[in-house]
């Protein structure tokens, strides 16, 4: 399996840390399954009851509502994966094209997707072993770096706070 190297993470940032749109389109929905699988969805249902549908944060007791939905730039997982089929893999829910750094979305921070409202929460979103052996050591201290902190390249977690559903095309919108 390729991985990148530190030299071509710190390349492709200057193409990542310019998104600094706050309006950006959902580009894949996925449940976390048992057993490291996954369930790529076109459409889903969020509640702030049990988040994604079928997602294993249901399974966890208790329920973390901090930890209840993960979020990631599409771009980034897009140039850390380097074939798009291995997006899913990092473990995220949903995958958007914005930035989702601290300047755009902080903590506190309301938006839309689709009809679904969410809330970014102030739980700290880093890589860990697992992300390491899917992608490499380099990129795990790239994305957990100081000096990529602000951007928050390993995404954002966020919570359900009113029921609705989300599509793959659906915008981002701050609120």
């Amino acid at each position: 399996m390729t991985h990148l190297t530190t030299e071509q993470l710190q390349k492709n940032l200057t193409k990542i840390s310019t998104l600094s749109d706050s309006q950006g389109e959902l580009k894949l929905i996925v449940a976390r399954l048992p057993e490291e699988q996954r369930l790529v969805l076109n459409k889903a249902k969020l509640t702030a009851e049990n988040g994604v549908p079928g997602d294993r944060w249901n399974l966890a007791e208790p329920k973390n509502p901090e930890a209840q939905i993960t979020i990631m730039n599409y771009d980034v997982a897009e140039m850390i994966a380097i074939e798009n089929e291995r997006i899913p893999e990092f473990g995220d829910n949903l995958y958007v094209e914005a930035s989702v750094g601290v300047e755009e979305f902080p903590v506190g921070t309301k938006f839309k997707i689709g009809s679904a409202t969410l809330e970014i929460t102030s739980k700290a979103h880093t890589g860990c072993h697992k992300f390491a052996r899917r992608f490499g050591h380099e990129a795990l201290k790239f994305v957990n770096s100081k000096e990529t902190a602000e951007y928050r390249l390993r995404g954002v977690y966020a919570k359900v706070i009113e029921d609705g559903v989300v599509e793959v095309g659906n915008t981002l919108e701050k609120i």
